[in-house]
């Protein structure tokens, strides 16, 4: 995968351990350790070595558990690499991961943890297609009313306050799916008004505001599109989307479009200015607009439109 970070691979992996000697560091240095996978490889896409990295780790946590490692210790690092296999599009096993880190939450009194893992589970038997939306959003609005009470129970814990705000997103997308323009307009209000999106539009890094600025055109797009209005929401995907065809509806940002490959679930705009284009008789566009969102990254979560796309595509051709 391609990152803009100058770090090499071979100098990202010049930092690995071996599993014969992660057994001769200390507790300390091995949470040490398992803290840099993120920064050395998630964060910049490279999934394949987290996973390999993590994997090792979590072996030897479980044998160390009760000997300084934690439930706690335990429960970070299933998460960790539940969150990678579900970049990597593995679905089921990053329910695996997540169910793990769920249970030694729960052993570790994490309660947020617990709630956070169970949302988890949730938003990836949408995306295994194992759950249709109408029942997902049934079960977000129960994830979002514990992790509203666990937000004002814990005032201090930053992640349940960060996922108030990621299942209001949530809970936007599947309305957006099943066509329910009201309850997605509350939904996008409620997420724009949030302090998360505030701080984003006032920050003074151009990236964070242009991602903020691209997760609020998508939204803005995406309810245009619910209530009928295809060529407004073309428009509005135009602003972010970097694709020819797009170009008779709008101008494009291209700082703004330079991100959209680093950003999780991109194909999803793909998907759906896609299916604008088809409301409007846009055959040819369209299939432009869907193989634009073909060439994005299977991962940072763009398998499952991906193949949505491709099921229209099928459909085209006969």
């Amino acid at each position: 995968m391609n990152t803009d970070n100058s770090v090499s691979i071979n100098d990202r992996r010049a930092l690995d351990i071996d599993s014969s000697d992660l057994y001769k560091l200390s507790i300390e240095d091995l949470k040490d350790y398992a803290g840099t996978i993120r920064s050395r490889y998630r964060d910049d896409g490279f999934l394949d070595d987290a996973s390999r990295e993590n994997l090792k780790l979590l072996t030897l946590y479980h044998e160390k558990l009760d000997d300084e490692i934690t439930h706690r210790d335990i429960d970070m690092l299933e998460y960790e690499q539940g969150f990678v296999e579900f970049m990597s599009g593995n679905f089921d096993a990053s329910t695996k991961h997540f169910q793990r880190s769920a249970k030694h939450a729960q052993l570790g009194a994490n309660s947020v943890g617990v709630e956070v893992a169970n949302f988890r589970c949730t938003h990836n038997a949408v995306f295994s297609r194992e759950l249709d939306f109408e029942k997902a959003k049934s079960l977000m609005t129960e994830h979002l009313a514990k992790m509203e009470h666990l937000s004002k129970e814990f005032p201090e814990n930053g992640l349940a306050k960060s996922f108030v705000y990621n299942i209001k997103g949530r809970l936007f997308e599947t309305s957006i799916e099943l066509g329910d323009y009201e309850d997605a307009l509350r939904r996008y209000s409620q997420v724009r008004e949030d302090e998360t999106t505030q701080a984003g539009l006032n920050a003074k890094d151009k990236h964070k505001v242009a991602a903020v600025e691209n997760k609020l055109g998508s939204m803005q797009a995406c309810l245009s599109m619910v209530s009928g209005q295809h060529s407004k929401a073309l428009g509005q995907f135009a602003e972010f989307l970097e694709v020819e065809v797009l170009e008779a509806w709008g101008p494009t940002d291209k700082f703004r479009a330079s991100l959209v490959h680093k950003t999780q679930e991109s194909a999803r705009d793909f998907l759906f200015a896609g299916s604008c284009l088809l409301e409007l008789a846009k055959k040819e566009a369209a299939v432009q607009v869907f193989s634009a969102g073909l060439d994005l990254e299977t991962q940072r979560t763009n398998l499952f439109y991906q193949h949505r796309i491709r099921e229209q595509l099928e459909v085209l051709e006969h």
